[in-house]
């Protein structure tokens, strides 16, 4: 997460996410933390939720931020209730200090390591 303020906030993270398709705003995600947009669009289109909820948790998002994301991230696949609901459970599967440093290994290896399944 920014911390100089001047760049994007969870608010616009969140307008962008409304307002794009999810590639397209997996920019605003990479502005937002600081991330190689490459990973960014690995976290966006990972398809269990598990790398969105570790990075909303490192980013010190809200549940309600994860969740609006998340909702906007697979609007384009069509999920079942049940295939959402699971990916919605993914917030809470992982700890803050678990997910900063899982975060922090992403950024150092460029990639989505360690995920059941990247």
């Amino acid at each position: 997460m920014r911390t100089d303020n001047t760049g994007p906030d969870e608010y616009d993270l969140i307008a962008a996410a409304r307002e794009k398709r999810r590639t397209d705003w997996a920019g605003d995600l990479a502005a937002f933390l600081d991330l190689p947009p490459v990973l960014a669009r690995h976290i966006v289109h990972e398809p269990t939720g598990e790398a969105l909820a570790i990075t909303c948790k490192a980013a010190y998002l809200g549940r309600a931020a994860f969740s609006v994301l998340t909702v906007l991230a697979a609007r384009e696949e069509m999920l079942s209730i049940h295939a959402l609901y699971a990916r919605l459970d993914q917030f809470e599967a992982v700890g803050r200090a678990e997910a900063i440093d899982t975060l922090n290994l992403w950024r150092e290896q460029g990639a989505l390591p360690g995920l059941a399944a990247a």
